[in-house]
């Protein structure tokens, strides 16, 4: 199994970075890493030195790199020392790579879109046509469609650029995406992705969510779920369901209070999200 890990953590200037906060965070990553097993990890605002994180999971038994992302990226990555990794496509606001070993070959993208406060569905609907564009040249250049892309949408699961054959076109039927792959739409085919993240919605489990945003306005959803993992049919059969958790606390203390809001004080305003890859369906 690879465990996978994303977390926007929310370190974001240098005044977070020698805050409280900010060690509070860096400290939660590491007892991420260790208690969920993690060989990957995702990170948007992100602003420590990636190398020294490297350095204090080797002093606990965790042998780590740096992916070669570049440095202006909003989303950037770790990956244990049994996988190769290639960079294969990079925007400010996404990375695309090559992950193998002798048991698997994947690509795995890494996102962190606009943010609603700053940027309108627009502005996030032409970079993710512009991800497309650049995931389906890394498909074809890596001869396989075998795709995991996780990241902070800054769009919830039922928002158009999450839904349309043009966008991520992800759904949240994992059978329909393993079995049709891909669907025509006025003469052209655009391939479908598996959205997990749907099955947290609602109140009947928790946490219902990874962030928690009072926008005001005639449309208030409250809690939304930003941070997600979406999978190409061609993963769908190596995608671990029943793992697939937000977390909301660690061994020394809890990320967020009882009604799963974040403790954006103390630590990030998002949760973060973990789940697992089959090395063998």
């Amino acid at each position: 199994m690879i465990n996978i890990l994303y977390w926007n953590a929310g370190i974001r200037t240098e005044e977070d970075r020698h805050s409280i906060r900010g060690e509070n965070v860096r400290q939660k990553i590491i007892e991420l890493i260790l208690e969920n097993n993690i060989d990957i990890v995702i990170l948007a605002e992100y602003t420590f030195d990636m190398k020294l994180m490297c350095d204090m999971l080797s002093v606990n038994g965790k042998d780590f790199k740096t992916a070669p992302v570049p440095e202006d990226s909003r989303a950037k990555m770790l990956v244990s020392m049994k996988f190769n990794v290639e960079l294969i496509r990079d925007s400010k606001y996404y990375f695309i790579c090559s992950i193998n070993n002798v048991l698997t070959d994947f690509l795995i993208a890494g996102l962190h879109f606009p943010s609603k406060r700053y940027a309108e569905n627009r502005d996030r609907e032409i970079v993710a046509e512009q991800f497309m564009d650049a995931l389906c040249e890394a498909q074809s250049e890596a001869e396989h469609k075998k795709v995991i892309i996780a990241g902070d949408f800054n769009a919830d699961p039922f928002e158009e650029v999450m839904l349309k054959a043009n966008y991520f076109h992800a759904l949240p039927y994992a059978d329909i995406v393993e079995n049709k792959r891909e669907r025509d739409v006025y003469g052209k085919n655009y391939q479908m992705f598996y959205n997990p993240m749907w099955n947290f919605f609602g109140d009947l489990n928790t946490p219902h969510s990874t962030c928690y945003y009072d926008s005001g306005g005639a449309f208030n959803f409250y809690k939304h779920i930003f941070d997600q993992v979406i999978v190409s049919a061609d993963m769908v059969k190596y995608f671990d369901k029943d793992n697939l958790k937000i977390v909301t606390e660690t061994s020394s203390g809890v990320l967020a209070d009882g009604k799963g809001i974040p403790n954006r004080k103390e630590y990030s305003d998002h949760l973060p999200i973990v789940f697992g890859i089959k090395e063998d369906a």
